[in-house]
């Protein structure tokens, strides 16, 4: 979402996609849930992680909206590229979505899993807004014939994916 507006400026016949949740925070309608969660936690921290905290606030406040073309929801199919089907993956953010690739059995899974240390693992539960969610959504995925996740954090996985799905 960082350089989105940036990247629309450099390339402006991209189209913006987005989930229906999401839209009005990327538009700009509604502040950040994630800034929103700095705010709210920020005097919990100890003194010394305090600094590091209003970097972030700072950071999250420094971000451009940018208008959204179309929104998905889940199940959405597209025939290009082999076949695209959107799938909706709550808890890391409430409007959070992965994308299934039907030619190559692939699911770009964004934030909805990670891998760490070899091993697929739900994203970090102090960075999910809804734990329930996420663990419902990491369910979800056993429904999907899956060759490869594809994680923002960690890379891609290609090992036993429905027992390590399971083991989350």
């Amino acid at each position: 979402m960082g350089s989105l507006t940036a990247f629309k400026r450099k390339y402006p016949n991209i189209k913006i996609l987005s989930s229906k949740e999401e839209a009005p925070y990327i538009n700009g309608d509604k502040k950040s849930l994630r800034l929103q969660q700095a705010k709210f936690i920020y005097n919990t921290l100890p003194e010394e992680e305090k600094e590091g905290a209003r970097n972030f606030e700072a950071m999250l406040e420094s971000i451009e909206s940018c208008t959204v073309d179309m929104e998905l929801k889940d199940k959405d199919c597209f025939d290009f590229c082999g076949g695209i089907e959107i799938v909706s993956t709550p808890g890391h953010m409430p409007g959070h979505i992965s994308i299934y690739h039907k030619e190559s059995k692939s699911l770009i899974a964004g934030d909805a899993v990670v891998l760490e240390n070899g091993k697929l693992d739900i994203a970090l539960p102090q960075y999910t807004l809804d734990i329930n969610e996420a663990k419902k959504s990491i369910k979800k995925l056993l429904e999907y014939d899956i060759d490869q996740i594809i994680c923002y954090h960690g890379g891609i996985y290609e090992n036993n994916i429905i027992e390590s799905l399971k083991e989350i």
